[in-house]
């Protein structure tokens, strides 16, 4: 575990998650911050350590956003209702969660998108996200020898 909940309400100020869920969530969003990086982010220098907590409780906010939203799609939580007509009664309710069971139809492409916008919000510049190929400084300064 990375992030501890003294941390996330203490240095991150968050308030969103509550502490008997917190180690659920920062473990799932720990998950998919290593999957993102190709476990990158278990060895980070002591520079860039704040910067990923930041980022694993940035992504347990969302998931305990997304567990919210499910539950309103599921109808675990009360409803909410957006208006009301008195004559031949009439009830709306919020329709909000309504686009996100949408989303979990097409295969939650919409909340991959998201998870991955939060983790490049914190992880940008940290070379964490980078997947590409990356030539050995002294392979290339020998390259350039042999071509003189």
């Amino acid at each position: 575990m990375m992030v501890d909940y003294h941390y996330y309400t203490e240095q991150f100020l968050g308030e969103s998650i509550p502490q008997e869920a917190f180690p659920r969530l920062e473990r799932q969003a720990e998950n998919y911050l290593n999957y993102i990086t190709q476990a990158k982010a278990l060895s980070v220098t002591e520079e860039k350590k704040e910067i990923v907590k930041d980022c694993i409780c940035a992504l347990a906010e969302y998931y305990q956003t997304l567990e919210d939203i499910d539950k309103k799609v599921t109808g675990e939580t009360e409803k909410i209702v957006s208006s009301v007509s008195v004559g031949t009664y009439s009830v709306s309710y919020d329709t909000s969660a309504q686009s996100i069971e949408k989303d979990m139809t097409k295969g939650g492409t919409e909340r991959q998108k998201r998870l991955y916008t939060i983790a490049k919000e914190y992880l940008a510049w940290t070379g964490l996200l980078y997947k590409g190929v990356r030539e050995c400084a002294t392979e290339r300064s020998q390259n350039t020898d042999n071509h003189i």
